[in-house]
């Protein structure tokens, strides 16, 4: 494996860099990136073990996370790697996301950026990949984000990154056979979402084949041993404010039915978790199809028992009390909410209601 990354830059290297860096400042600004330290921490522990046996300098390397529900995974060639909410609520384990990030970083070490940069230049496609988009800040990236978050890589620079990254998996010391099942991973939420191929594996070459490459290796691996690392237990713990996040944006695009797997999931994970039940009686309360407005009100109640200090549980309750014509509860519950939330920007029309329901 080369390891590219602290080399020096060629001219046109150099330019990708600073339109990498421009690309990342607005996909920072822009608030689809999050802020989620514990989690960073624990991605950014995955991809120093991946690299832990190569002189590749680990301080250039940082995940980031943006809030999008889409399966998808990008890296820049500075070494930042982005996931998806949407990724990361759907993998299992440890092993599958040392898959997913061991992919991305052979792209960013043996820069194949660049490559694939020069054959953007002169290429067409660059046009309808900027006018695809990338879930909803596609307009915020330019020449190497759109190439490396919606069209992907050649073929054989994916092929490269496939090879390379099963290798680092393996040197790490993952299970690449429970790392290798992403795949179904993939296969299940194309169907359920009516996607041809996900992102992250959906470019050149198609998922079938990169599927026949999994098999390939395998085919060559060991057998697994007892000591090689799965990680189930270790990626669940890091997971509750990704599925958080994933819930409500997959709610805000419409899609109710990714929304209640997500939340699903954050419930056996985290039973008692205040924010989950909330975006429970959400999703009751704001399904286009079926709405139930009663086990809203007690997904919300759930939420202030579990923590009576959030603010947005009371609201939530009060405003679904009052639409089912219990009016004075409602208001309570919303009197206690502008107590908890003085400064907030609807503080004027929850008093109103307040008020005009109390008579």
């Amino acid at each position: 494996m080369t390891t590219a990354l602290s080399g020096p830059l060629s001219r046109d290297e150099a330019r990708l860099w600073r339109e990498a860096a421009a690309e990342e400042a607005r996909l920072e600004a822009s608030g689809f990136v999050v802020s989620l330290p514990e989690t960073e921490a624990y991605l950014n522990q995955v991809l120093a073990r991946l690299v832990a046996h190569e002189d590749v300098p680990v301080g250039q390397l940082r995940a980031r996370v943006i809030t999008d529900p889409a399966l998808n995974a990008f890296a820049m060639p500075n070494g930042t790697i982005y996931l998806h909410t949407g990724l990361l609520g759907r993998l299992k384990n440890e092993a599958q996301l040392a898959t997913i990030l061991a992919h991305e970083l052979t792209h960013v070490v043996d820069r194949h950026g660049v490559l694939q940069y020069r054959h953007f230049r002169t290429n067409t496609a660059l046009a309808s990949a900027l006018s695809a988009g990338a879930g909803g800040y596609g307009s915020l990236l330019g020449a190497f984000g759109a190439a490396a978050a919606i069209t992907g890589y050649s073929r054989n620079l994916e092929r490269d990154a496939d090879v390379q990254g099963y290798q680092r998996v393996l040197a790490a010391g993952y299970d690449v056979h429970a790392g290798q099942l992403v795949f179904d991973v993939l296969i299940e939420e194309s169907i359920r979402s009516d996607l041809k191929e996900p992102f992250f594996f959906g470019s050149h070459p198609k998922l079938k084949e990169r599927i026949a490459n999994s098999f390939e290796f395998l085919q060559a691996s060991p057998p697994t041993a007892s000591s090689t690392r799965i990680g189930e237990r270790d990626y669940e713990n890091t997971l509750p404010p990704v599925l958080r996040l994933d819930a409500a944006a997959a709610m805000r695009i419409g899609d109710f039915t990714g929304a209640d797997s997500t939340l699903l999931r954050l419930e056996l994970i985290a039973p008692d978790d205040a924010e989950g039940a909330f975006l429970r009686g959400e999703w009751y309360r704001k399904h286009d199809t079926a709405p139930d407005l009663n086990q809203a009100v007690e997904s919300y109640r759930r939420a202030t028992l579990r923590n009576p200090m959030f603010g947005p549980a009371w609201r939530g309750l009060g405003i679904t009390l009052g639409g089912i014509g219990r009016e004075s509860e409602g208001a309570r519950a919303l009197q206690r909410y502008l107590r908890l939330a003085p400064t907030a920007s609807d503080y004027a029309h929850i008093a109103q209601l307040v008020t005009s329901w109390s008579r």
